[in-house]
């Protein structure tokens, strides 16, 4: 019989404490603390990056991007890899398969199995703790070489690095948001001013604007929710002076 000892432990404290002889209230009293113990040890313990393994999805606008799984021994956490409508010459390699006739070329295909064939394996062999993100994020980096992440691509580094922040932080037991901000060394928490997307241009929209965002930040509202509403209502009374001109 495969008994847990996580069910070995509840059951003979469960059943023990039905005698409350002081001698069984002794004996419950020091497993419950071993328990305890060995329960937070193995906690502890629940680092190992088990199974990383990537697939293709669809993202917003109905191009391909990369997702990730990654097993641990707390289970399973997955991210997907955001994609700009435009990039910087200078930023970051997103790599895409370049093949027209698949996916107009923005296939990513080379990216997923960069992930599954080389830097899955080669990171689960160093058993790294999911806590670790700077060391993770600059291991991948190493692995790659390039100075834009031009080799794996942006897509597939950036995808294992979300995940392993996800399964960082229910490592710790906190918010992914606290994860993050501890990761940075930030100790103050403040929410966000929320920034609104007004008007688009460049590659954006179809029209001859120069700029390629008109954003707001309701700076001077006295809580969130104020901020929204200005933000909201802003939006909105542009749209019919707009269609009023």
């Amino acid at each position: 019989v495969n008994i847990s000892c996580d069910t070995l432990c509840q059951s003979q404290i469960y059943v023990n404490f039905q005698n409350r002889s002081p001698s069984n209230l002794f004996f419950v009293f020091i497993f419950k603390h071993i328990f305890v113990y060995f329960r937070g040890y193995k906690m502890a313990n629940k680092k190992c990056m088990k199974h990383i393994f990537a697939r293709m999805i669809f993202d917003s606008r109905g191009n391909p991007t990369v997702e990730v799984d990654l097993i641990t021994d707390l289970g399973l956490f997955r991210a997907a890899v955001p994609s700009g409508a435009s990039t910087g010459i200078h930023e970051a390699l997103e790599l895409r398969d370049e093949i027209l006739t698949d996916y107009h070329g923005k296939g990513v295909s080379k990216a997923i199995s960069n992930i599954n064939d080389i830097i899955a394996p080669e990171l689960l062999k160093k058993e790294f703790d999911v806590t670790q993100q700077r060391e993770i994020d600059e291991f991948m980096m190493e692995l790659d070489g390039t100075p834009n992440l031009s080799r794996f691509g942006a897509n597939a580094i950036l995808g294992i690095s979300l995940v392993v922040c996800k399964a960082g932080a229910a490592k710790r037991g906190v918010p992914l948001y606290k994860h993050i901000a501890d990761l940075a060394g930030n100790t103050t928490l403040i929410l966000p001013v929320p920034a609104f997307n007004v008007i688009n241009g460049g590659s954006h929209a179809g029209n001859k604007l120069a700029m390629q965002e008109f954003m707001i930040l309701p700076t001077g509202a006295t809580s969130f929710t104020e901020a929204m509403k200005m933000g909201s209502e802003t939006y909105h009374h542009l749209k019919n002076v707009i269609k009023a001109k």
